[in-house]
């Protein structure tokens, strides 16, 4: 069975990020391949609604995936290998606050896996529901659909033990709950 991971957006006591850099938009960080060019330690601004207690998401699930280094190391301890990663700063614009326990990360790995027969689109891409062929996953533990929603799958080997973790504004849902 495989999950989908991305940010937690209904959750507001969480700061924003205020969109992407030049330096990030110059990559495509959902085709499933390596960058082509270099990516050099970028800076993103946040802001928060809340002006006390800013909370960090251990995920943005933005134009170039930020990680924070402590979910990363449990995706890699789970067994995850198929990823670039990139240093980056996160600073919050109003405080000035820096966060230096982030990357960028880009996953290594596109793959043509929906069972669109099964599955119920709302269109050529947006899906009511999702299944997966999972016999064409070949074993791969962390990856992107070749068609279909951009988020992050993961095999239910690293979605449950990410489940316990406590992590923060992370939403970890299963493929056959999932809707656009």
């Amino acid at each position: 069975m495989y999950y989908f991971i991305t940010q937690d957006l209904n959750d507001h006591s969480f700061v924003s990020l205020l969109g992407h850099t030049d330096e990030s938009g110059k990559h495509l960080w959902v085709s499933g391949t390596p960058l082509t060019e270099p990516y050099l330690n970028d800076v993103f601004l946040v802001e928060s609604s809340m002006e006390t207690d800013i909370r960090m998401p251990d995920f943005f699930d933005t134009v170039a995936p930020l990680m924070s280094k402590r979910l990363l190391d449990a995706i890699v301890s789970l067994g995850v290998d198929n990823l670039e990663t990139y240093p980056v700063t996160i600073k919050n614009k109003i405080t000035e606050q820096v966060f230096d326990n982030y990357l960028a990360v880009n996953i290594i790995g596109s793959m043509d896996v929906v069972d669109y027969e099964k599955s119920i689109r709302k269109g050529r891409y947006r899906f009511k529901s999702i299944v997966l062929d999972e016999t064409k996953t070949m074993g791969m533990l962390c990856f992107r659909l070749h068609k279909g929603p951009a988020e992050l799958v993961v095999h239910e080997s690293v979605a449950k033990p990410l489940m316990n973790m406590d992590l923060n504004g992370i939403k970890i849902i299963s493929i056959e709950e999932f809707s656009q």
